[in-house]
C-alpha cells in the first residue's frame, strides 16, 4: 500500500498498487540491506578513478532473518526473478532522492548493480 498512489478507478480506494511493489520494497530492505546503507553502515574504498569496493555491515542475525523472509514471504508470494528486477529498479530509481550524499548514492547504485548481476548482495557483506 502506497499512501501516495492515486485513487483506484474501480474500487475508489486510494493507495492500492501492484503487490509486486510491496514485495520489492520489503526485498530491498531484507535482501538488499537498504536500511543499512541509508544509516551509513557501509564502507566505500576507492582504489583509483575507476575502481571502488563496497562493504555493507549486516546486522546481527541477518542471515537467519533473511532466510525466514525468503522462506515465508518470497518463495510463497512471488516470482523471484521478477521481484529481483523490481528491487533493482527501486535501488536505481531512488538515487536522486539521495543526492545530498554522493557516497550514499554511489553505495546504492553499487548495491542495485550487484543485485542485478548476482541476484543478491552476499558478495558485499561484512557480517558476524
Amino acid at each position: 500500500i502506497d499512501p501516495r498512489a492515486q485513487v483506484h478507478n474501480e474500487s475508489d480506494i486510494c493507495g492500492l498498487i501492484d503487490p509486486l511493489y510491496d514485495l520489492a520494497k520489503l526485498n530491498h530492505s531484507f535482501s538488499g540491506l537498504y536500511d543499512a546503507v541509508v544509516n551509513n553502515l557501509y564502507c566505500l574504498q576507492f582504489h583509483d578513478e575507476a575502481s571502488v569496493d563496497l562493504q555493507i555491515f549486516a546486522p546481527p542475525d541477518y542471515h537467519l532473518l533473511l532466510r525466514l523472509f525468503q522462506d515465508m514471504i518470497m518463495l510463497e508470494k512471488s516470482d523471484q526473478s521478477l521481484c529481483n528486477i523490481a528491487t533493482v529498479n527501486l535501488f536505481l530509481s531512488m538515487l536522486p532522492l539521495h543526492k545530498d550524499d554522493p557516497q550514499r548514492m554511489l553505495a546504492l547504485a553499487l548495491v542495485g548493480s550487484t543485485f542485478l548481476l548476482e541476484g543478491s548482495v552476499n558478495s558485499l557483506l561484512l557480517s558476524e
